[in-house]
C-alpha cells in the first residue's frame, strides 16, 4: 500500500515524514521500459510530490516538474489534495542519453490551491540529477526550513524519508547532527515497502530514532489517479477544426491514450457527431 506517515519528536522541535509507494509500474506507464536513470528520477519525483501533501496552512494540489528546454525532455508528477497521484515522462526524457541530467534543466514546484487563490511556483536549476537534492534546496532556500532527506527505489517501489528542523532548534547543535547521522543509516531495504525485511513504517521510524521520544501520526493512504480521461480527450478534440476531425476519422475510429495513467479511449464518428456539425471550428 502507498502511504504517508508523519511523525514528530516530542523532545525536540523536529518533524519528519516517510513516503512509501507501491505497484509503480502498474500505474505509471512511463516507467515501463524506461532507462534506469529516468525511472529513478520519475519514481523519486512522484514520492517527493507526495511528501509535500498537506504541507503548510492551505490545501494544495502539488506538481513537480523537470524540464530540459533544449531537448524538450519533460518529467512530471502530481498529487491532489485527496492523495491521488500520477506521473509522466515524455519520449525525450526516456532517451538513453537522459538529456535532462546535463545540469541545464529546470526543477519546478507548483502549489495549486484547492479553493480560491493563484498557483505558487518556485523554479530552481536542476544542478543535481537527483530530484531529492533539488527539493531539499527548495525547502532550504524558498521555504527556509532546514531539511534532510534520503530516497530509495526498488523495481516497483519508492520511498522518501525526511527530517525538518522547526523554529527553536540549533541547526549547528549536536541534536540536529545526531538525527541526520541516524537518518543516513536507513537502508533501502528498510525504507521500501514489500522488501525482504518487511518493516512496518512505524517500526522503521522507532528503530532509527530509538533514543528519542516520538509521536507517530496515523498513516495516510495514497492512491493512483483513477479518473476517466475521456472528458479531457473530448475537450482536446473539440479544439480542432471539424475538417481536421473528419480527416482523422478517415482511417477509422480515433484512439487516444492518457500518458499518465495508460488509459485508452476510442472515439467513433457517432461519438464526435456534435463536433462535426457545421458551425464548429
Amino acid at each position: 500500500m502507498s502511504m504517508l506517515l508523519p511523525f514528530f519528536f516530542e523532545n525536540l522541535p523536529v518533524r519528519g515524514r516517510l513516503i512509501r509507494l507501491s505497484t509503480l509500474n502498474a500505474h505509471v506507464p512511463s516507467l515501463r521500459g524506461a532507462p534506469p536513470a529516468t525511472a529513478q528520477a520519475l519514481s523519486e519525483l512522484l514520492a517527493l510530490a507526495a511528501l509535500l501533501l498537506h504541507e503548510g496552512e492551505n490545501e494544495n494540489n502539488i506538481s513537480l516538474q523537470i524540464q530540459h528546454q533544449q531537448s524538450g525532455a519533460l518529467l512530471f508528477a502530481r498529487i491532489s489534495t485527496k492523495g491521488e497521484m500520477k506521473a509522466y515522462a515524455n519520449e525525450a526524457a526516456g532517451s538513453e542519453t537522459t538529456p535532462w541530467a546535463d545540469g541545464t534543466a529546470l526543477f519546478a514546484v507548483t502549489l495549486e490551491p484547492e479553493k480560491a487563490g493563484d498557483p505558487i511556483q518556485s523554479i530552481l536549476p536542476l544542478d543535481n540529477p537527483s530530484p531529492a537534492a533539488c527539493l531539499r534546496r527548495y525547502f532550504t532556500e524558498s521555504v527556509q526550513i532546514p531539511t534532510q532527506l534520503i530516497a530509495a527505489r526498488g523495481e516497483d517501489t519508492a520511498a522518501i524519508l525526511m527530517l525538518q528542523a522547526l523554529p527553536g532548534l540549533d541547526e549547528s547543535g549536536d541534536d540536529w547532527h545526531r538525527l541526520n547521522l541516524m537518518l543516513q543509516t536507513a537502508t533501502a531495504e528498510e525504507m521500501l515497502p514489500d522488501s525482504e525485511i518487511n518493516l512496518t513504517a512505524t517500526d522503521l521510524i522507532k528503530r532509527l530514532f530509538a533514543e528519542d521520544d516520538l509521536r507517530v501520526e496515523p498513516e495516510q493512504a495514497l492512491t493512483f489517479s483513477a479518473h476517466n480521461p475521456r472528458t479531457a480527450m473530448l475537450t482536446a478534440l473539440a479544439s480542432l477544426p471539424a475538417e481536421d476531425i473528419r480527416h482523422l476519422l478517415e482511417s477509422g475510429p480515433i484512439e487516444m491514450e492518457d500518458k499518465t495513467t495508460g488509459g485508452r479511449e476510442t472515439f467513433t464518428e457517432a461519438d464526435l457527431q456534435h463536433l462535426l456539425q457545421e458551425g464548429h471550428s
